[in-house]
């Protein structure tokens, strides 16, 4: 897995280029999932800091 901080905007950005679905909420925190390119992304918003993109390589059947 790899994880990278992004900005507000840029996890807004890829929610939207993505189509992903929330999965979680709690307060201003909420956790997106997508699945693209043959991999899961998972964004987290946390109000408008740095977010967090976490990367998930699909494991070949």
């Amino acid at each position: 897995m790899q994880h990278k901080l992004i900005t507000y905007e840029e996890a807004c950005t890829l929610i939207s280029d993505y189509s992903a679905e929330e999965i979680f909420s709690s307060g201003w925190s909420q956790t997106f999932r997508a699945e693209a390119d043959n991999r899961t992304i998972y964004i987290q918003l946390n109000g408008a800091n740095e977010s967090l993109l976490t990367e998930e390589k699909q494991r070949a059947a």
